[in-house]
């Protein structure tokens, strides 16, 4: 573990030894008790040098998994245990597990693919690189068996869907709750995001609604993120149940064919289209440009997708207030001033005296509006307010094109 101070490695095997020592098994499984006090030592240890792609939670899953495996490899799956585990499985093995789990810790950031649907587009055989870390993929009926037909779960990566495929980072748990898959969702929801808002994409009507009821209930937004070892890409390690309302919104977006038709008629192909389209916002997704201009950018789209994708209209508006501030605000974590807000969004939007003082007023009311729904004087949005939602969601995007103009 070459990447570790010496003496933070010689905290973390004491930590561990004694965990592994001090460790009860019941009916195959860990009991928990017995392992928290010098887990939760090792996983202080451990954060001070990998807090970026794992949390507490991570390192007990990680010491749980290998103990698991260990287990597995020593005993049938059959037969009962109980005891301590190093009585279980002997202290060589407890060296090995020690080894075996301090090697893995030291391999994180790990790499991994994770794929995200889009299940109503189908555009046949495609793989995208649209940055170094994002591919646009989608698999034909002729599509690699091997890959299509390992299941993660009851979950596969299925034939005629665009996946948005993100090369990501850290140690992923294929749960929403896991940094690396946030991490790359976040990534997910801006991509669409900037798709439909240049016309690639589009929102179409409720894929569902005709048939959903023949589906059966609770499958409408059964959606999952496929994640696979980069390595190993036969192997799929699980599938992230996406939460409703981004499974539901994803459900309805279309492919824009009328785009590649008409503003991209000098494209030869579907697939130049898309790399050319996509190529613009090579700054947002490029890890390699970095800073709060950039993180404000991203930040602001991804609300602007949060707002999209809620089916509460109060919800989906303070969502779009929260992407102006990204962009417009201080970032300092202050109230933000409503005049400095408006001024700002005018003289960046407006091009004539007139239109300026138009977003200014417009800006005001929406900004008063949030005002009563954060500060609980009134409860959600009414309807006659919902113009202003529609509003806040146009001029969201137009603030994060402007943006995007300056990038280049």
């Amino acid at each position: 573990m070459m990447s570790i101070h010496e003496k933070s490695l010689e905290s973390m095997e004491q930590h561990l030894t004694k965990a592994l020592l001090a460790c009860e098994i019941s009916n195959r499984w860990p009991v928990y008790d017995s392992y928290e006090d010098e887990l939760s030592k090792l996983a202080n240890e451990i954060l001070k040098h990998k807090k970026k792609w794992l949390t507490a939670s991570d390192v007990f899953s990680i010491f749980i998994n290998h103990i698991n495996n260990m287990l597995s490899n020593n005993a049938p799956e059959n037969k009962e245990l109980s005891g301590s585990l190093s009585s279980i499985i002997g202290k060589e093995n407890i060296d090995l597990l020690l080894k075996h789990i301090l090697t893995f810790i030291d391999s994180i950031p790990r790499r991994y693919l994770i794929y995200f649907p889009l299940p109503r587009i189908n555009l046949g055989d495609i793989d995208i690189q649209i940055t170094k870390k994002i591919t646009l993929k989608s698999f034909s009926n002729d599509a690699p068996m091997n890959l299509l037909e390992v299941y993660a779960g009851k979950r596969k990566l299925s034939t005629k869907t665009l996946y948005i495929c993100v090369d990501i980072d850290g140690y992923v748990l294929p749960s929403l709750s896991n940094i690396a898959v946030l991490q790359a969702l976040s990534i997910f929801k801006q991509l669409v995001h900037l798709g439909i808002s240049i016309n690639v994409f589009r929102e179409g009507s409720d894929l569902f609604s005709t048939w959903g009821l023949l589906s059966g209930i609770g499958q409408k937004y059964d959606l999952h993120a496929i994640v696979m070892n980069h390595n190993n890409q036969d192997n799929i390690l699980g599938s992230a149940l996406l939460h409703r309302d981004v499974a539901g919104y994803i459900s309805k977006i279309e492919f824009n064919h009328d785009y590649t038709s008409t503003v991209k008629a000098g494209c030869e192909s579907v697939t130049a289209c898309l790399s050319s389209s996509f190529s613009t916002f090579d700054k947002v997704f490029n890890t390699e440009y970095e800073g709060d201009d950039i993180a404000a950018i991203r930040t602001a789209i991804e609300w602007a997708f949060d707002s999209n994708s809620n089916d509460n209209d109060t919800v989906a508006f303070i969502q779009v207030c929260i992407g102006l501030e990204a962009l417009l605000g201080e970032g300092v974590g202050q109230e933000p001033l409503t005049d400095t807000l408006a001024d700002r969004c005018a003289y960046l939007l407006g091009n004539s005296l007139k239109s300026r003082k138009d977003i200014k007023r417009n800006f005001k009311e929406l900004y008063r509006l949030r005002s009563n729904l954060v500060h609980g004087r009134v409860p959600r949005l009414k309807q006659n307010e919902s113009g202003f939602l529609r509003w806040g969601k146009d001029i969201l995007d137009a603030v994060i094109h402007k943006e995007l103009k300056y990038l280049k």
